[in-house]
């Protein structure tokens, strides 16, 4: 009986011990989205280029601990530049929704240091990763006009889900599995609208109908 149990355990024992390391990427390292006079910019950042930067010691953009559920950063260095419209964005209501499932909100400076409360051990630990925030996050508040751009790192931190990491170690299916990123965004005399930015995730494997096409909604509406 013994055996039985070793036996089940061993793939499930293997499957967690992999997903340390397993970096789920965007097939397209930067993704460019215009929509009117607007242009979006996101470029991912690997978690090699995360660790050159900042380290692997006190980086809170690098690893999470937390095991149940599994969750994986997720960072683009974002640009947005306006031609002529003038954006304000809350950083929290920046969304990530990966292979259909619920949608994640951006961290803001706040947020992902309470997400690291649990495991900071010392006073200087927390220093020094609220110093690498400042240095790497934007303000809550995202201000874009005409002679003042955005750039800065956009951070998700996302649960992954079982189903979502079975499908490593299952039989692919046709397609990639799809990701989509939605920015509201608000101008000046108070019009709202949504673009979504899509993107295919490399290396899993999704579903094999044909997503639907995202609908940028309001002042990102492609009818407007």
């Amino acid at each position: 009986m013994k055996q039985k149990i070793l036996l089940i355990l061993l793939p499930v024992l293997l499957i967690l011990s992999s997903c340390k390391t397993t970096e789920f990427t965007p097939e397209t390292p930067v993704i460019n989205k215009t929509v009117g006079d607007v242009e979006f910019t996101l470029r991912y950042v690997t978690e090699s280029e995360i660790a050159e930067k900042h380290g692997t010691k006190a980086n809170p953009f690098y690893r999470y601990p937390g095991k149940l559920p599994r969750k994986q950063f997720f960072v683009f260095e974002t640009s947005i530049e306006s031609e002529s419209t003038e954006l304000e964005i809350s950083l929290r209501d920046i969304t990530i929704s990966l292979d259909g499932m619920a949608e994640s909100r951006a961290r803001s400076r706040r947020t992902l240091a309470v997400d690291w409360q649990p495991y900071i051990t010392a006073d200087f630990e927390e220093s020094q990763m609220k110093a690498k925030m400042k240095k790497s996050m934007s303000s809550d508040t995202i201000l874009v006009t005409p002679e003042e751009s955005f750039k800065a790192w956009i951070v998700f931190l996302t649960p992954v889900s079982d189903a979502f990491v079975q499908n490593i170690f299952s039989a692919p299916k046709e397609g990639p599995s799809n990701a989509v990123i939605r920015i509201p965004a608000k101008t000046a005399s108070g019009d709202e609208g949504i673009v979504e930015i899509p993107m295919n995730m490399g290396v899993m494997a999704g579903n094999s109908e044909e997503s639907e096409k995202p609908v940028n909604t309001g002042i990102f509406s492609e009818d407007s």
